[in-house]
């Protein structure tokens, strides 16, 4: 279980496929390239003489329970595809794998995909419900993260307008009270006020 949760968590980091599968069950791995390749290798990390499980020129091969499946594209239109299989798995065929292709005129060229074999039918559901959990974490971390920053950002903007239309009311009101002032006329002289007595 321990191991499956790894492979699942590299595959989310560094983008290896990982592939899940019972004992006893089979696997398919793809592997995409760009560019066709004369020669087609599969093996385990970390791919030494001793490691090397099918290598061969033909379209398909099979040795024991490995087999591939070579499908050459066009580029840039269809990719060229490598497909592996793994039949009646058992727990030692967990770990690494690389797929590849050899080229005569160009560098070769390789993936790598991770194979986890568990003891019982439910034994990948645990792993696959840890990554998941995990990247749902992460993701409601993200957002409340946005959230909070995106409600302070707001509150400051709140607080810099209601300054402003305070300071805007302040203004507004002096204005008024100098108007008062200066609108009224100003007190008439000792010789107006006796013609108006009269």
């Amino acid at each position: 279980m321990r191991q499956a949760f790894i492979f699942c968590l590299l595959s989310a980091l560094c983008g290896a496929k990982t592939l899940i599968q019972t004992e006893g069950g089979s696997i398919t791995a793809k592997c995409s390239f760009t560019f066709s390749g004369s020669g087609k290798f599969v093996c385990r990390d970390p791919c030494e003489n001793g490691d090397v499980l099918i290598e061969t020129e033909a379209a398909e091969a099979q040795k024991g329970r490995y087999s591939i499946r070579y499908t050459e594209g066009t580029f840039p239109a269809s990719p060229t595809v490598l497909y592996v299989n793994i039949s009646r798995l058992i727990q030692s065929d967990s770990g690494r794998y690389w797929c590849g292709l050899k080229r005569r005129f160009m560098t070769d060229s390789r993936q790598e995909f991770n194979v986890n074999v568990t003891n019982d039918t439910n034994g990948y559901v645990l792993p696959l419900a840890l990554c998941v959990a995990t990247l749902f974490a992460a993701a409601v971390l993200l957002l409340y993260k946005w959230k909070t920053r995106r409600e302070s950002d707001g509150s400051t903007s709140r607080g810099q307008s209601s300054s402003n239309s305070s300071n805007n009311r302040r203004g507004r009101n002096t204005q008024f009270s100098a108007s008062k002032f200066t609108n009224r006329t100003p007190p008439p002289d000792a010789q107006q006020q006796l013609y108006y007595n009269l």
